[in-house]
């Protein structure tokens, strides 16, 4: 079944950003799994609800500056085609423990885990510092 594309309303706006396009797409969603059983896809629809919760749980880097067209630097953006610029990678997270041992499946260590967080804290990651403890 498909619906005729309607033109975005005035509340939509031409201007929304990628995460507020999913979060309004989550929230839709979300709306929707009550009835989703009734139509056969309630798990696809689930499994698009989880992925997009943690897709937006990952912060939001600001940029420091922006780069005008001709090259110049700004602590704001002047026009839509500035690029921003960051100052780092956004953080990353400390691995779950099932990615620890997908990541070394077929390896023979019962400390595995142990030693997969070390290794994650000399590297900065999850807090801690660097150094392994």
């Amino acid at each position: 079944m498909t619906r005729k594309k309607k033109p975005p309303s005035a509340s939509v706006g031409t201007d929304v950003t990628l995460r507020e396009a999913a979060q309004r797409a989550l929230e839709a969603i979300d709306r929707a799994l009550p009835y989703a059983p009734h139509c056969g896809e309630f798990d696809a629809l689930a499994d698009m609800a989880d992925a997009l919760r943690a897709a937006l749980a990952e912060p939001v880097q600001e940029p420091y500056a922006w780069m005008a067209v001709g090259g110049s630097i700004w602590r704001h953006k002047t026009s839509e085609d500035d690029v921003p610029l960051f100052t780092a990678p956004p953080q990353r997270k400390p691995l779950t423990e099932e990615e620890i041992y997908a990541a070394i499946k077929g390896v023979d260590s019962l400390r595995a885990v142990e030693v997969a967080r070390a290794v994650e804290r000399a590297h900065g990651i999850g807090g801690g510092g660097g150094g392994v403890a």
